[in-house]
Protein backbone atom coordinates (compact mmCIF):
# COMPACT_ATOMS: atom_id res chain seq x y z
CA UNK A 1 0.00 0.00 0.00
CA UNK A 2 1.19 3.52 -0.79
CA UNK A 3 2.11 5.74 2.16
CA UNK A 4 -0.08 8.70 1.21
CA UNK A 5 1.96 11.06 3.41
CA UNK A 6 4.98 10.53 1.14
CA UNK A 7 3.27 11.16 -2.19
CA UNK A 8 4.72 14.27 -3.83
CA UNK A 9 3.28 14.03 -7.35
CA UNK A 10 -0.13 12.97 -8.65
CA UNK A 11 -0.34 11.90 -12.31
CA UNK A 12 -3.91 12.29 -13.54
CA UNK A 13 -5.81 10.79 -16.44
CA UNK A 14 -8.25 13.18 -18.13
CA UNK A 15 -11.28 11.30 -19.51
CA UNK A 16 -13.71 10.22 -16.79
CA UNK A 17 -11.26 11.46 -14.16
CA UNK A 18 -10.48 15.19 -14.43
CA UNK A 19 -13.60 15.63 -16.47
CA UNK A 20 -16.74 13.55 -16.87
CA UNK A 21 -16.92 12.05 -20.32
CA UNK A 22 -14.52 11.23 -23.13
CA UNK A 23 -13.24 14.25 -25.04
CA UNK A 24 -12.83 12.50 -28.38
CA UNK A 25 -16.50 11.43 -28.24
CA UNK A 26 -17.97 14.69 -26.95
CA UNK A 27 -16.23 18.06 -26.77
CA UNK A 28 -18.78 19.14 -24.15
CA UNK A 29 -17.18 17.24 -21.24
CA UNK A 30 -17.80 18.66 -17.76
CA UNK A 31 -15.19 19.31 -15.09
CA UNK A 32 -15.35 16.72 -12.32
CA UNK A 33 -15.92 18.99 -9.33
CA UNK A 34 -14.67 16.37 -6.85
CA UNK A 35 -11.38 15.97 -8.72
CA UNK A 36 -11.10 19.77 -8.95
CA UNK A 37 -11.45 20.13 -5.17
CA UNK A 38 -8.79 17.48 -4.64
CA UNK A 39 -6.41 19.22 -7.06
CA UNK A 40 -6.84 22.52 -5.20
CA UNK A 41 -6.35 20.94 -1.78
CA UNK A 42 -3.30 18.92 -2.78
CA UNK A 43 -1.80 21.93 -4.53
CA UNK A 44 -2.09 23.86 -1.25
CA UNK A 45 -0.12 21.04 0.39
CA UNK A 46 2.67 21.37 -2.16
CA UNK A 47 1.89 18.19 -4.07
CA UNK A 48 2.70 18.43 -7.78
CA UNK A 49 0.27 17.43 -10.51
CA UNK A 50 0.83 16.10 -14.01
CA UNK A 51 -1.15 14.32 -16.71
CA UNK A 52 -0.75 11.03 -18.58
CA UNK A 53 -3.66 10.68 -20.98
CA UNK A 54 -4.53 9.33 -24.41
CA UNK A 55 -6.01 12.40 -26.08
CA UNK A 56 -5.35 14.98 -28.75
CA UNK A 57 -2.96 17.41 -27.03
CA UNK A 58 -4.38 20.62 -28.50
CA UNK A 59 -8.01 19.74 -27.74
CA UNK A 60 -7.24 18.48 -24.25
CA UNK A 61 -5.03 21.41 -23.27
CA UNK A 62 -7.62 23.84 -24.61
CA UNK A 63 -10.21 22.14 -22.40
CA UNK A 64 -7.89 22.40 -19.36
CA UNK A 65 -7.50 26.12 -20.12
CA UNK A 66 -11.26 26.49 -20.52
CA UNK A 67 -11.71 25.01 -17.03
CA UNK A 68 -8.93 27.27 -15.70
CA UNK A 69 -6.88 24.37 -14.37
CA UNK A 70 -4.00 24.13 -16.87
CA UNK A 71 -1.71 26.01 -14.46
CA UNK A 72 -1.78 23.12 -11.97
CA UNK A 73 -0.12 20.55 -14.26
CA UNK A 74 3.60 20.20 -14.99
CA UNK A 75 5.01 18.18 -17.88
CA UNK A 76 1.70 16.82 -19.21
CA UNK A 77 1.93 13.68 -21.36
CA UNK A 78 -1.10 13.99 -23.62
CA UNK A 79 -0.69 11.72 -26.62
CA UNK A 80 -2.96 10.28 -29.29
CA UNK A 81 -1.27 6.93 -28.74
CA UNK A 82 -1.68 4.76 -25.68
CA UNK A 83 0.07 6.25 -22.66
CA UNK A 84 2.64 3.75 -21.48
CA UNK A 85 3.94 3.02 -18.01
CA UNK A 86 7.20 4.56 -19.20
CA UNK A 87 5.43 7.87 -19.91
CA UNK A 88 3.81 7.84 -16.48
CA UNK A 89 7.12 7.06 -14.80
CA UNK A 90 8.92 9.79 -16.76
CA UNK A 91 6.33 12.38 -15.74
CA UNK A 92 6.50 11.28 -12.10
CA UNK A 93 10.29 11.37 -12.02
CA UNK A 94 10.62 14.82 -13.59
CA UNK A 95 10.67 17.46 -10.91
CA UNK A 96 12.43 20.54 -12.18
CA UNK A 97 15.81 18.80 -11.93
CA UNK A 98 15.32 17.72 -8.32
CA UNK A 99 15.41 14.18 -7.03
CA UNK A 100 12.73 11.65 -7.89
CA UNK A 101 9.58 12.02 -5.85
CA UNK A 102 7.10 9.31 -4.85
CA UNK A 103 4.02 9.56 -7.02
CA UNK A 104 0.69 7.95 -7.75
CA UNK A 105 -1.59 7.75 -10.77
CA UNK A 106 -5.26 8.74 -10.71
CA UNK A 107 -7.08 7.06 -13.59
CA UNK A 108 -10.73 6.22 -14.17
CA UNK A 109 -9.93 2.51 -13.75
CA UNK A 110 -8.64 3.19 -10.24
CA UNK A 111 -11.63 5.34 -9.40
CA UNK A 112 -14.02 2.62 -10.50
CA UNK A 113 -12.29 -0.29 -8.81
CA UNK A 114 -10.23 0.88 -5.86
CA UNK A 115 -13.10 2.10 -3.72
CA UNK A 116 -10.89 4.88 -2.36
CA UNK A 117 -12.55 7.71 -4.31
CA UNK A 118 -15.23 8.31 -1.69
CA UNK A 119 -12.82 8.69 1.20
CA UNK A 120 -10.38 10.84 -0.74
CA UNK A 121 -12.43 12.84 -3.19
CA UNK A 122 -16.09 12.64 -2.22
CA UNK A 123 -18.63 10.88 -4.37
CA UNK A 124 -17.61 9.16 -7.54
CA UNK A 125 -18.19 11.09 -10.76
Amino acid sequence: MIDEKKIKCIVWDLDNTIWNGTLVEDNDVKLNQNAYKVILELDKRGILHSIASKNDYDLAFKKLQEFGIDKYFIYPEILVTVVSNHSIQRVAETDHGRTKRPSTLVHDFHLQTAGRWNSTCGNRP
